[in-house]
């Protein structure tokens, strides 16, 4: 191992007591650059205040673990350790219960890592006893084949961003809960990373990425892989779900809570969401989300939603998204329990069974949306519909009749999907003019005269509004 200058602080031979030596470096502080080479790890080491850990590159310095973790300091002394940065080396857990995790460690930036095959978390950063980390930067970072959580930053204070990095297949070994997680932390960021899950992760219920008790944080432009739920925010506030792409999911997006710790506010915008089995967005538990402007295609499940809000504690405000093949629901809203003003408009959807089903005994507002699918119902207890496309609640126009002195009744189509129960029939023509008075069914307007009108070609002409 080397300093900042290149001089030799710490030698051994190669795969023989390799913990003792790199340990020996570290403890004497800044700079540690470990040459290339391949490094035996057997038991732990511990990072100190004020050190830079730094390898020669991926594939270069590679450090194989037979039972040895990264840790820093904290677990010895119990205090605080400050200003760390472990950069460009590659940690081989070789399926041990392995992984590079840092406690109580504030100020951390973990750049250029690949760390494989550890049966337990492959990066972590997190709370000790009650001794928070903060400030931690995760980047750029692969992480293949590790079980537990395999990237982490948890009980972070400050801000905990984990962006631009790779979580490849995890290992779902003794135990796997979600391939990102950041939980309990300060102004957090999860963007731009990419992960690709398996079988397993796709049929037990693991997301790829876990939003847990965050205030204010963003999760945008990952994509995500085979996963039970592709992102799952639990018990946050005021966050933002942005852009991301979600392929092959059980749930694509699921928000959620419980009494006293309810997710509210949660913006959902942008995503594209493919091949999901039994929802796109599902909203449980939780207290208002803006659902805007996402992409939710290929929902399979004989029960599926493409957007299902259930058990919220606020209406949802659905808008301009496209949902396109689903086998059973569009658009789900149960009942909420308040009387606040929902809405679900400018929404494309194909649905196969009911295109919006609003259960709310509230008013919710349905309108300008375009339905599409091979069933165009909509359900409502007390919505107000309108204007909505494949669904029509309300048409006017003009009708022109010819008299022959005889017919007393005539019929307009009306175009409505039920029948109509407010009418208005206006006389445009002198001969149209006469008592009548108007019925209608789901189907046609009927003009019924008193008396016959008379004969003549085109002298009957109406104007109408109907609506249900």
């Amino acid at each position: 191992a080397e300093d900042a200058s290149g001089k030799t602080i710490a030698s051994g031979e190669s795969g023989v007591d390799d913990a003792s030596v790199i340990q020996s470096a570290i403890d004497v502080g800044g700079l540690i650059k470990i040459t290339k080479g391949e490094y035996v790890l057997s038991k732990d080491i511990y990072i100190g205040d004020n050190t830079l850990l730094a390898g020669e590159g991926i594939g270069s310095t590679i450090i194989k673990s037979t039972g040895g973790w990264i840790r820093s300091k904290a677990e010895q002394t119990n205090t605080y350790v400050y200003n760390v940065q472990l950069r460009n080396f590659q940690f081989d857990g070789q399926y041990n219960s392995v992984s590079v995790m840092l406690r109580a460690t504030r100020n951390v930036i973990i750049e250029n890592l690949y760390v494989k095959n550890c049966d337990n978390d492959g990066i972590s950063v997190r709370i000790k006893d009650s001794l928070q980390s903060a400030n931690v930067i995760i980047t750029k970072c692969i992480v293949e084949q590790c079980a537990t959580v395999p990237l982490e930053a948890a009980h972070c204070e400050g801000f905990a961003i984990i962006s631009n990095c790779a979580v490849i297949n995890p290992y779902v070994g003794t135990s796997f809960y979600h391939a990102i997680s950041v939980e309990a932390s300060e102004n957090a960021m999860v963007s731009n990373n990419e992960i690709v899950g398996n079988a397993d992760t796709r049929s037990g219920q693991y997301a790829g990425i876990n939003i847990n008790r965050l205030s204010g944080a963003i999760c945008a432009n990952n994509k995500i892989y085979s996963f039970y739920r592709g992102v799952i925010c639990y018990g946050s506030e005021d966050c933002e779900i942005n852009s991301n792409l979600i392929v092959d999911s059980f749930q694509g997006i699921a928000i959620g809570g419980e009494t006293g710790d309810i997710s509210q506010n949660i913006l959902v915008i942008g995503n594209h969401i493919k091949t999901v089995e039994n929802g796109g967005v599902y909203v449980y538990g939780s207290s208002h989300a803006d659902i805007i402007a996402n992409r939710i295609e290929n929902i399979t499940g004989s029960n599926s939603r493409g957007i299902n809000i259930w058990s919220a504690s606020k209406p949802c405000i659905i808008k301009n998204n496209i949902i396109k093949s689903a086998a059973s629901y569009g658009i789900t809203h149960a009942d909420d329990g308040t009387t606040e003003i929902g809405e679900i408009s400018g929404n494309y959807i194909e649905s196969g069974y009911y295109a919006i089903h609003d259960s709310r005994s509230g008013i919710t507002i349905i309108k300008k949306n375009i339905l599409a699918g091979s069933n165009k119902n909509i359900y409502t207890i007390n919505g107000i519909v309108k204007e909505n496309y494949g669904y029509t609640t309300e048409n006017s126009g003009t009708a022109t009749f010819s008299g022959d002195g005889t017919t007393t009744q005539f019929s307009i189509a009306h175009g409505l999907v039920s029948a109509p129960t407010k009418v208005q029939v206006t006389p445009m023509t002198a001969d149209a003019a006469s008592d009548f008075y108007v019925t209608a069914d789901d189907t046609n307007i009927y003009i019924n005269y008193l008396t016959a009108p008379a004969a003549g070609t085109d002298n009957l002409k109406f104007s109408w509004y109907a609506e249900v």
